[in-house]
């Protein structure tokens, strides 16, 4: 118990008890490593011919890639921070979390009513690019209605 409550004052700054976040700069890092990965998928399904073994790895790599850099883009700073940024910030990851809830709880029924196997989700890592997608899209649809 000692241990998580010094993870979470190392995650909170001391002063205004908000989450500490990276730089601006940081987003440009996981635009770059974001394109790169999805370069990387197109490259080698279109010139490309590999092993099925070699196809697993490459894939789970590039999937990797994605998440880490979706979570860089979303954990960085824009060049203005004030309340309402983190206002969004919050609501945009609310929305992502309970829209991948409820995709996730819903599925199996959905598959139950087309009387075959509907799945969405395979894999955590497909849910956690979902759930980062849509966090992009809640971001986008907030400030758009301002």
């Amino acid at each position: 118990m000692l241990y998580i409550i010094k993870i979470k004052s190392k995650l909170m700054n001391r002063k205004n008890k908000e989450l500490n976040l990276l730089p601006n700069y940081f987003k440009k890092i996981g635009t770059v490593l974001l394109s790169l990965s999805i370069l990387g998928v197109i490259v080698l399904k279109l010139f490309v011919e590999l092993q099925p073994d070699a196809i697993d790895l490459i894939k789970e790599s590039f999937l990797t890639t994605a998440i880490v850099s979706m979570l860089i883009i979303s954990l960085s700073s824009n060049k203005i921070e004030d309340e309402m940024t983190m206002k969004i910030r919050v609501t945009a990851y609310t929305f992502a979390f309970i829209t991948g809830t409820i995709t996730t709880v819903i599925a199996p029924f959905v598959g139950m009513f087309w009387g075959e196997e509907f799945t969405i989700f395979q894999e955590a890592k497909e849910l956690l690019i979902f759930m980062c997608m849509m966090y992009f899209v809640g971001i986008y649809s907030i400030k758009k209605a301002m």
